[in-house]
């Protein structure tokens, strides 16, 4: 059943998830992929969201933190920056599951 986890996630939280998932699930196909645009158009993307959710300075820092990480190779990387959100998810679709 394809599951899709919306989140900001460190690489620790990463692994235990996938952890999780090899312990308790046969043969599970996953893909963990980090969209990533560039800063002005996050910033753009935040300003669409309700003023309640929106980030702001946030968007930064968020930023900064995520590019500092050191993440495993089995994070697969799209840049988003100049793709629709249906060339985005064509991307993701066309990844490969990751081996275990």
């Amino acid at each position: 059943m394809p599951v899709a986890i919306e989140n900001v996630w460190s690489p620790g939280g990463l692994d235990i998830l996938k952890s999780r998932f090899e312990k308790e699930v046969e043969n599970p196909q996953l893909k963990f992929v980090w969209l990533f645009c560039e800063i002005n158009e996050n910033h753009q993307r935040d300003e669409l969201r309700l003023p309640e959710n929106q980030m702001r300075n946030r968007v930064d820092i968020v930023n900064e933190e995520l590019k500092a990480y050191l993440w495993k190779p089995y994070v697969q990387r799209i840049d988003s920056s100049k793709l629709t959100v249906s060339e985005t998810l064509r991307r993701i679709k066309d990844l490969n599951y990751l081996t275990i």
